[in-house]
């Protein structure tokens, strides 16, 4: 267990983590009698879900999250094998946000400590026998998709891709490895971040190279260079026993 203010009321609640799931919960009075002895009980002020209906939630931690009033909460899922972030949404309620991977799963709690900060911000992870932690201020990089393509050749298979400046407009084209009928693939990146299709060829038909056919992908290389000597990049590519190069006009 750990506390946490997990309603912005100023004042932590009880994180219990169980099952898939992690509730706030409060120490109150039930009664409170001039003639009798007080009594008290748990009562559930938040309930926040994990991941997924097969995560085993078992530890959780929160750290300040800018200026927000709230924190953000990290629940550790030991099923998932991943730290779960959690935070209030617009309609104010906890939402997962994003899972972090975690490459060693055997941690059994979490806690909001500082590095190199007087202020919490980083997780440290404590198993048995090890403990970890990981960092959240800072500039980090991640990976984000801007677009992606599909050819339009029927029952294509693209096997690979070389960029390199076919137009000489300052920016990098594609060039996709068409194995399936043997063709060039040719597509431009547009701004903002579009795949735009620009132009596709055959190489060759099947027929022209009959009983000559290998167990290699053709066209199986190609390269974006300037091998006619004028400035302009030229497409080369190999296939079968032969160079192909095609000039940039």
């Amino acid at each position: 267990m750990s506390a946490a203010d997990a309603d912005g009321d100023g004042k932590p609640e009880l994180l219990l983590a169980q099952k898939n799931f992690l509730r706030a919960v409060v120490w109150q009075v039930e009664t409170n009698r001039p003639d009798s002895k007080p009594t008290y009980s748990f009562r559930v002020k938040e309930q926040i879900n994990g991941a997924g209906s097969n995560s085993r939630i078992v530890a959780a931690a929160a750290l300040p999250n800018g200026t927000n009033h709230l924190a953000s909460l990290f629940l550790l899922d030991a099923e998932r094998k991943c730290l779960t972030l959690c935070e209030r949404d617009a309609a104010d309620i906890w939402q997962v946000v994003r899972n972090l991977p975690l490459p060693v799963s055997d941690f059994t709690s979490l806690q909001a400590i500082a590095i190199g900060a007087t202020q919490p911000n980083s997780i440290a992870f404590m198993s048995l026998n090890s403990v970890a932690w990981m960092g959240f201020t800072g500039e980090v990089w991640e990976f984000a998709e801007l677009d992606g393509y599909e050819t339009p050749i029927k029952d294509g298979y693209l096997s690979d891709v070389v960029s390199g400046d076919l137009n000489n407009d300052g920016r990098k084209d594609l060039v996709f490895l068409e194995t399936a009928k043997n063709y060039l693939d040719i597509v431009t990146f547009e701004p903002p971040h579009q795949l735009v299709p620009a132009g596709r060829w055959q190489v060759f038909e099947e027929r022209t190279f009959r009983g000559r056919r290998s167990d290699l992908p053709e066209p199986r290389e190609a390269l974006i260079t300037d091998v006619t000597g004028d400035g302009k990049n030229d497409l080369v590519v190999l296939v079968h026993d032969r160079i192909l190069v095609y000039p940039q006009e």
